[in-house]
Order: structure tokens, then C-alpha cells, then sequence
């Protein structure tokens, strides 16, 4: 292949990039699971200067569900980015006995395969209402291979089944103190409990990017408040022209270099 096809390759490559970045995807999909009962959550595209994201409620305002006669009430915010990552709020108030809680957000993304790095975080605080302690107890089985359970988990998927993006995060905390004690999660010094980046996982091209939060707490009007976010971080068109363009010149100047030492 000649040069002057090679460039024209890369061209295409780009534009294609740069025209499914700006596509229209599909809706992303999120619900909230208490106690065993589900409860949807509208999520809506929401398109800014070319760009496609899918939101939590009506315009990004956000989604509250629940009542104290429910036994929880949950406020819950979120987007997803197709370049890819999702990143989202979630404000639990406990009031009846201790709950376990599930949020998942599902989020279309540009196709995107190998190489990639993945990344997540997790943070917060605990309230205790009731002065009895708090304890925010992760409810996700290891997936990412380190041996304890997670209040976050991220993966991927192409259409089938979702694999684990290795970066799970988000242990057990418990606290006890006096009554409307406020406690970082996680404590100080940290700020946040992050994994990543490491290696994307394995195969694809991935088109589908999942986040679920889950965990129970400790009931009696006690609280969390989590942010969290996931991602995947795919060389830019820009570093794959440059790629292409780098490669070809070395390709050029070594065979130059061979006929010049014949």
C-alpha cells in the first residue's frame, strides 16, 4: 500500500471517529432497587455542541424517589458520556429498618476496543440520625479479584454480557458517635477511594458502560451521600494519525536505509 493511500486511510479513520463521537446513540437505561422492589429512572439524551449525553431526569434536574411512609427516600443525578465514562450522585436517607439498596446506570458509548485504561472513584459522606452508629456495608461480590466485596462496580459491554473493568472500589465503614454525627467517606486524609488507570479489559469494541452502586445501611433515618464516576480512555484520533503518520516514517526511512547500504 502506497504512501498516499496510507494517509488517505488514516483520513477516513478520523473522520468516522470524530462522526460517531457526534452520532445519536441510544437512551441509557437506570433504576433503583430497594429492599427487592424496583424503581425506574427516567434517563433522557440530552445533545450539547455535537455531543449526545444521556441524563438523569428532565434536562439533568435530576430524580427523587421515595417517601418516609416507603421507609427511604433517594435523590439521584447522573450522566452518561459516549467518549466514554458515567458519573453520578446518589443521596440515601434510610428511616425505617436497615435497607439494602442497588443503583445502576447503563450508558451507550462510541464503540470502543483495545488498548484502553480504565479508571473509577467512589466518595462520600455518612450521616447518623439517630446516634447509634452509621455503617455503609458494600453489597457486590469481588469481581475485580482483590478479595472483598465493593459499594461500586464498573464493566462493559458489546452487546452480550458485561465484563468487569478492573477498577471496583468502595470497602465496608463503620462509625460510631454521637447523635448527628457526619462522617467523610472515606475518612481523612483520603479524599476518595480510586482505582486505575490500569489496563481496559480484553476484547470488544465495547458499546454498552454500566456503574452500579450498592449497599445497605444502618436505618433510623440514618444517610449517604456518594458521587461516583467510571471510565475507559481511548487514544484520541489525533494520537492514532499520529501513530499511522509515525509509524509509515520509520517504515520509509528504514527501507531507504537498506537500499542506501546495498
Amino acid at each position: 500500500m502506497g504512501w498516499q493511500r496510507c494517509c488517505s486511510l488514516a483520513i477516513l479513520l478520523l473522520f468516522a471517529a470524530r462522526t460517531a463521537q457526534g452520532g445519536v446513540l441510544p437512551v441509557g437505561t437506570a433504576s433503583l432497587t430497594v429492599d427487592g422492589v424496583v424503581y425506574g429512572i427516567p434517563v433522557v439524551p440530552l445533545t450539547e455542541e455535537g455531543k449526545t449525553y444521556q441524563v438523569i431526569g428532565v434536562g439533568g434536574a435530576g430524580f427523587t424517589v421515595g417517601s418516609e411512609a416507603l421507609g427511604f427516600r433517594a435523590m439521584i443525578s447522573g450522566a452518561g458520556d459516549p467518549d466514554p465514562a458515567i458519573s453520578y450522585g446518589l443521596g440515601i436517607t434510610d428511616f425505617g429498618a436497615p435497607s439494602s439498596f442497588s443503583f445502576t446506570f447503563t450508558s451507550p458509548i462510541v464503540a470502543t476496543g483495545p488498548p484502553t485504561a480504565s479508571s473509577a472513584y467512589v466518595s462520600g459522606g455518612l450521616n447518623d440520625v439517630g446516634g447509634g452508629g452509621v455503617t455503609i456495608t458494600p453489597l457486590l461480590p469481588d469481581s475485580d479479584g482483590d478479595g472483598a466485596a465493593e459499594v461500586q462496580v464498573a464493566s462493559v459491554s458489546s452487546g452480550g454480557p458485561f465484563t468487569n473493568m478492573g477498577v471496583d472500589v468502595g470497602p465496608l465503614q463503620a462509625n460510631a458517635g454521637p447523635i448527628g454525627a457526619h462522617y467523610p467517606y472515606p475518612p481523612p486524609p483520603a479524599s476518595l477511594y480510586a482505582a486505575g488507570p490500569i489496563g481496559g479489559p480484553a476484547g470488544g469494541p465495547w458499546t454498552m458502560l454500566s456503574v452500579t452502586a450498592a449497599f445497605s445501611l444502618t436505618g433510623g433515618g440514618d444517610s449517604a451521600a456518594l458521587t461516583g464516576l467510571a471510565s475507559v480512555v481511548v487514544p484520541e484520533p489525533s494520537t492514532w494519525l499520529l501513530l499511522v503518520f509515525g509509524g509509515g516514517g520509520f517504515a520509509w526511512f528504514g527501507i531507504r536505509r537498506r537500499k542506501n547500504t546495498v
